[in-house]
């Protein structure tokens, strides 16, 4: 496997196939708004969560395609608030079209970008993964999770 399959493979794991953990499509299935709002003390929720993929993911993706985008304002805290309104289907279908996108321009990408973002790509998509395991674990804290989509 070179690197550039590699980074697909992640990607496609974090996002639509589930394997050696759940993807975010199956951790995702079937939640309400209200499900997603959630919240138990300082634990931020499952929309929460899927806002500050959303927020990192996007971001990146901009860069990695060649827009400038401004500086980061605020703390990461910030990064999980629902600053565009958003609905809860708004903000799982941009997430959803967002790594569909990172899977075509990481496909699609010159292995000389793919070696200068190596570095960062290596940290985001792990990233995902470790988000994508607090969203499970919160579904399972709140008796919403069907283990029959892994994780039992």
């Amino acid at each position: 496997m070179n690197v550039k399959e590699i980074f697909i493979e992640q990607i496609t794991t974090c996002y639509d196939e589930s394997g050696w953990f759940v993807c975010l499509k199956d951790s995702l299935k079937d939640l309400t708004e209200e499900q997603a709002s959630l919240k138990d003390g300082d634990t931020n929720s499952i929309w929460e969560i899927a806002l500050h993929l959303l927020f990192y993911n996007e971001r990146n993706l901009k860069r990695f395609t060649g827009n400038n985008i401004p500086a980061k304002e605020g703390s990461n805290a910030q990064t999980f608030l629902n600053k565009d309104h958003l609905s809860w289907d708004e903000t799982v279908n941009r997430l959803f079209q967002n790594l569909a996108e990172w899977r075509k321009v990481v496909k699609e990408c010159s292995s000389q970008q793919l070696e200068e973002w190596s570095p960062t790509l290596s940290l985001l998509f792990p990233h995902n993964a470790h988000h994508i395991g607090q969203i499970v674990h919160i579904r399972k804290q709140n008796g919403l999770w069907n283990s029959e989509r892994g994780v039992h």
